[in-house]
């Protein structure tokens, strides 16, 4: 699996890199620290997830989750926010799923397993 971290926070990106690495054998994990970078980077459409933060800097949230769904068509798009109340709006934008970064690291690893499976 071939997952993008998407984050300005290089203490969030950096911890889920591990859990993730920690949790999977075949994983390739790439990061980034902005929007334009993003947009910018061949990888996303060879992702199979992009794990998104919905307050990443530099892009409208809307404009960006379209963006990605039309240039990585084959990633699913997982949101995570330190605020639980942006899941409705994350989901209504299109994204695949939502993660508060309050969860619990079980419950990120379940939907990183879910969406493994298919």
């Amino acid at each position: 699996m071939r997952i993008l971290i998407a984050d300005d926070d290089f203490q969030v990106r950096g911890a889920l890199r591990l859990l993730i690495e920690q949790q999977f054998d075949d994983v390739a994990v790439e990061e980034i620290s902005a929007a334009g970078q993003l947009l910018e980077l061949h990888q996303c459409a060879s992702s199979d997830l992009i794990l998104l933060d919905w307050e990443l800097p530099g892009e409208d949230r809307f404009s960006l989750l379209q963006d990605l769904k039309t240039r990585c068509p084959g990633a699913a798009v997982v949101v995570l926010s330190a605020l639980p109340e942006s899941r409705k709006e994350a989901l209504v934008c299109g994204a695949r799923a939502f993660i508060s970064k309050n969860d619990p690291p079980e419950v990120f690893i379940q939907l990183l397993r879910d969406i493994a499976a298919g």
